[in-house]
């Protein structure tokens, strides 16, 4: 993380010149998301704006579904909101940026969404908020807002990049004919996935970063899922023995674990678990 934090203050004091994309590989549960999260939380404690989506909670949402009818992708497909899902993530942007977006005039014309009369970036996302079938598109033109923005750093990350190419199956309705049927999608079809999607594959912020997290080694995949050109990979490895036994000692501390765990079990329950923190942490909750 902190070689990651010296790589995006390199990128501002170059006032973004250059920067490239940046992906955190590895195996599951090496700390790619926490590492994610601690980037949003040195970001926005330093005055930059953040959005951070996790690409697999699309994915996986128990939320309805609804056809986006403004955004398609630049193949003509359509998109489809997790409407519920869109408002939420707006709500949290405004509580964490809420000051900063009232800085920022909108600078795109926006003229398609109902009744819609704000002036700046907090009116847009204020609307997006509490707009439930506008919702999705509010985001999609956040993005195109953002990609212009100069008044703060913007740091985009998407975490599971592989969630771009994965299928779901669920249920879609259309908000002008309501209807169920079940069917397979890939991920970037969701918006929220979408405009992340297009992000990297124009790389077009005007001052910002974006990083990225995947499951697996470094590879070009990456990439290609992600339609963009090569950038950075940094690969987050194991956890090694030293390590494994700090978390451990951490855990016994503060009363995570019932019982004391001896050197011999902390070793094989690190090698079952691959080194993975998520895994050990779940075998020691267990003992």
């Amino acid at each position: 993380t902190i070689d990651l934090i010296q790589r995006l203050k390199q990128y501002e004091e170059n006032a973004f010149v250059d920067s490239k994309p940046i992906i955190l590989s590895g195996h599951r549960g090496v700390g790619k998301s926490q590492a994610l999260g601690s980037l949003v939380h040195w970001a926005r404690k330093n005055g930059w704006i953040a959005l951070y989506v996790k690409g697999y909670h699309i994915m996986t949402a128990q939320t309805n579904i609804i056809k986006n009818m403004k955004f398609k992708t630049k193949r003509g497909e359509v998109l489809w909101d997790h409407p519920v899902y869109c408002m939420r993530w707006l709500k949290g942007l405004l509580e964490a940026h809420g000051d900063k977006f009232r800085n920022i005039k909108l600078r795109t014309g926006i003229s398609d969404l109902p009744d819609f009369k704000g002036s700046t970036v907090f009116d847009l996302v204020e609307y997006g908020s509490v707009m439930y079938f506008e919702a999705g598109s509010v985001c999609m033109h956040l993005r195109n807002e953002m990609k212009h923005c100069v008044e703060y750093p913007v740091l985009v990350c998407f975490d599971d990049v592989s969630a771009m190419s994965q299928y779901r199956t669920s249920h879609f309705g259309d908000p002008e004919s309501p209807s169920i049927a079940p069917k397979p999608l890939k991920g970037y079809r969701f918006t929220l996935n979408y405009m992340f999607h297009e992000w990297y594959d124009e790389h077009e912020l005007a001052y910002g970063a974006m990083v990225g997290a995947r499951t697996g080694l470094p590879s070009s995949k990456a990439w290609d899922m992600l339609h963009c050109r090569p950038g950075l990979e940094y690969e987050i490895e194991p956890f090694t023995r030293k390590e494994a036994d700090a978390l451990f000692e951490f855990w016994e501390r503060h009363k995570y674990t019932s019982i004391e765990i001896g050197g011999r079990v902390r070793d094989y329950i690190r090698c079952i678990c691959c080194g993975s923190g998520s895994e050990m942490q779940r075998y020691a909750k267990h003992l």
